[in-house]
């Protein structure tokens, strides 16, 4: 484990405002090619002769729904997303100030969606209230769920089957100090950078237990990155913490890693009877 601290010159600038207006133009322009999407497959499914163009009427509607959300995610969300081999890396400021923004834009559109649907030929269902609520991320086949408690001013990562590293890296704007309470172990690989003002600066690698509780601890504790049974929290009170979270589960072999929204939806055909419900993929 080693830890340093140097001088540099503060940094300044703020993208957020302009990011927002982005996302919102983003949301409009989402929620126009989705009334196309659902104007040309409820004409689809009306005139679909047999099963098979029935369902594919559905798929391709789903698809594009599922489009919309991602675009509205990507854009409005505050969150980048990207994978490097079978880890997933997350990046975003904390606090994240786009949550409330964010849950109101997918509870939009996937009122629009289902709204749209048109002439009772075709139903769209979405529940957006866990989006709404801690903007959940799903990354299968491992069952491994990020959320944002307090919507947002933490990620949460809970494993449902073990994790083999966590690298964080944080970049503060002040400088930094650093603190750590480790629990020494051979299961998860841990690397955390931290960065700040005036080249301060701090780091630790080192492998920890999945049992048991590992600290580590930035400006008396304004950042906290807090391992316990396996479970990662890090929290900020510090505004414009910029955050990236690789997570690094035990690779499955003959599996590629993909990240869902924790939401459920449902695009469905009376006449004939075909259902298409899972929940919109992101990455």
């Amino acid at each position: 484990m080693s830890e340093n601290s140097e001088n540099r010159k503060p940094r300044t600038g703020n993208r957020k405002g302009v990011l927002l207006t982005i996302g919102l133009a983003f949301y409009c322009a989402a929620m126009l090619t989705l009334a196309a999407i659902l104007i040309a497959h409820t004409r689809e499914s009306r005139e679909a002769s047999n099963d098979a163009s029935a369902v594919e009427a559905v798929s391709q509607a789903f698809a594009g729904i599922e489009k919309s959300f991602r675009d509205v995610f990507e854009k409005a969300s505050g969150i980048s997303l990207s994978l490097n081999g079978s880890a997933v890396v997350i990046s975003e400021a904390l606090p994240n100030n786009y949550a409330g923004g964010y849950g109101r834009a997918i509870s939009g559109l996937a009122s629009f969606a289902e709204g749209n649907a048109g002439g009772g030929a075709m139903s769209v269902s979405v529940s957006t209230t866990a989006s709404r609520n801690s903007m959940p991320l799903v990354i299968k086949p491992y069952n491994i769920t990020i959320t944002h408690p307090g919507y947002n001013d933490a990620i949460l990562v809970s494993p449902q089957s073990g994790v083999q590293s966590y690298a964080i890296r944080l970049n503060v704007p002040a400088e930094v100090n650093c603190s750590s309470s480790l629990s020494a172990g051979l299961d998860i690989s841990l690397a955390i950078t931290v960065t700040g003002d005036y080249n301060t600066s701090c780091s630790v690698s080192q492998s920890i237990s999945a049992l048991g509780t590992s600290l580590y601890g930035i400006n008396n504790g304004t950042i906290l990155v807090n391992v316990t049974d396996g479970t990662l929290k890090v929290e900020s009170s510090q505004n414009g913490a910029e955050a990236e979270i690789s997570v690094g589960p035990i690779p499955l072999a003959g599996t590629n890693t993909e990240v869902y929204l924790g939401d459920s939806m449902t695009v469905a055909l009376a006449t004939p009877a075909i259902t298409r419900s899972a929940p919109p993929r992101l990455l």
